[in-house]
């Protein structure tokens, strides 16, 4: 009776876990993703923006202080296996195509607590919001 019990328990805890690595993975608009940069920045959370654009996509307008890891290139899958998997990304792209497969591949690699933003730069440029240009 004692191990039926622990082995239910030990299940739906499991199964918690995985809820809640489900629910790490979200997609904001450009305000929210916005407020979310905002937010953690004042909270002094450690977080990183990433900009799977390439470079020329990047040089002609950014997230202030966004990584640029480029989608295209050989070793992107590589480049995002090196970051620490439980720190939180805000991801984005052009239109959300790339982020879209990005997603699936940082959830195979293990992360558990990344954002994109709904329709990428072309939603923050809508909003007119703030690009660094190189």
């Amino acid at each position: 009776m004692i191990i039926k019990l622990v082995l239910v328990l030990a299940i739906a805890l499991a199964a918690m876990n995985l809820n809640a690595q489900q629910k790490a993975f979200s997609r904001l608009s450009a305000y929210e993703f916005l407020e979310k940069i905002e937010e953690l920045t004042a909270s002094e959370a450690e977080f990183e923006i990433i900009d799977v654009r390439t470079l020329q996509e990047f040089n002609a307008g950014h997230i202030e202080n966004a990584l640029q890891i480029d989608f295209y290139a050989h070793d992107f899958a590589a480049k995002l296996d090196e970051l620490p998997k439980d720190k939180q990304y805000l991801i984005y792209c052009r239109s959300g195509r790339r982020t879209d497969i990005t997603l699936q591949i940082m959830q195979k690699l293990n992360f558990i607590n990344v954002v994109d933003m709904h329709y990428g730069i072309k939603s923050w440029m809508t909003e007119n919001l703030e690009l660094i240009t190189e």
